[in-house]
């Protein structure tokens, strides 16, 4: 990824994930690898359905790892779910310290949501 080819490095992580694959670090680097390009108007990157998949089993190896939660709520805003995309970006500010940098970004974007 460091080197900007995306592809070899999605390859990668996949064969890792194929030797440890209930390793948190690998998937959460190979979900990453999943992740579309930032859509202009909301600076939120696509979250297709490999993405989503990788995410909700993050989510299962990792509960408090805000991480997942944060991918699975732009999932559901992508998928026309702003309520489960609350909810979702709900528990990330509950995972995050007060003092975190991303708290002020995920809350404008709950704001954003009404929420």
């Amino acid at each position: 990824m460091v080197l900007g080819e995306a592809e070899k490095a999605r390859t990668a992580f996949a064969r890792a994930l194929a030797l440890r694959p209930d390793d948190p670090a690998i998937l959460s680097d190979y979900a990453g690898t999943l992740l579309g390009p930032a859509d202009t108007a909301s600076g939120l990157p696509e979250v297709g359905a490999e993405a989503r998949a990788a995410y909700e089993k993050l989510a299962l190896l990792a509960p408090d790892d805000p991480e997942p939660w944060w991918y699975l709520g732009i999932a559901a805003l992508q998928g026309g779910r702003p309520d489960e995309a609350r909810r979702h970006w709900r528990r990330v500010l509950s995972l995050l310290p007060e003092t975190h940098p991303e708290r002020a970004a995920v809350q404008e974007k709950l704001r954003a949501l009404g929420g």
